[in-house]
């Protein structure tokens, strides 16, 4: 590439852009002036263009009837979570009235809300420790 500024990357560039879209005749004269000036580039190009013509092969058209089938496949409306969801309130309400009872039932027995009460370790003595053994 004597006659032009292009480096080796340039020219790749150009000639990778070759591959996607239409170059104008300027740019086209240009690939042809970076082919002679660097022979592995016109190998390059070759085998990307094999590499997208074996791609091309690897895709079958789907046929006429595929969605179709895929929305058969799909299993029907998932009721078993609605009543769920409608009673989520209710659930919330039940979930925090029973921490509320397990909080005070703890605190009448031990008195305190420490987290030794509420994992049950606050009655544990170090000689009960060798008792367990």
């Amino acid at each position: 590439m004597s006659q032009n500024k292009y480096t080796e990357e340039e020219a790749r560039l150009l000639a990778h852009r070759s591959l996607d879209e239409p170059l104008s005749a300027d740019e086209q004269v240009l690939l042809a002036e970076a082919f002679t000036s660097f022979p592995d580039l016109r190998e390059e190009v070759e085998r990307l263009r094999e590499m997208g013509q074996l791609f091309a092969q690897l895709r079958p058209e789907p046929s006429a009837h595929f969605a179709q089938r895929v929305v058969m496949a799909l299993p029907g409306p998932l009721a078993w979570y609605r009543p769920l969801v409608r009673r989520w309130s209710a659930v919330a309400a039940a979930a925090c009235i029973a921490l509320l009872l397990a909080l005070s039932f703890i605190y009448v027995n031990s008195g305190t809300l420490d987290a030794e009460a509420i994992l049950g370790l606050e009655d544990i003595w170090v000689e009960d420790v060798y008792a367990f053994e």
